[in-house]
């Protein structure tokens, strides 16, 4: 789940949409996107180092 696929976007967009407002959806979106994109970039730094 940490790369962030569509299903488990549409799944975070629903909750906090549900739950919370507009502002906290979007900032969940792009930490999410952040924290997928640092994890995806890092393990093919790694990769490609060894």
């Amino acid at each position: 789940m940490i790369v962030f696929p569509i299903g488990e976007r549409f799944a975070a967009i629903a909750i906090t949409a549900a739950l919370f407002d507009a502002r906290i959806t979007f900032i969940t979106l792009v930490v999410w996107g952040c924290v997928a994109a640092a994890y995806t970039l890092t393990g093919r730094l790694m990769r490609s180092l060894v």
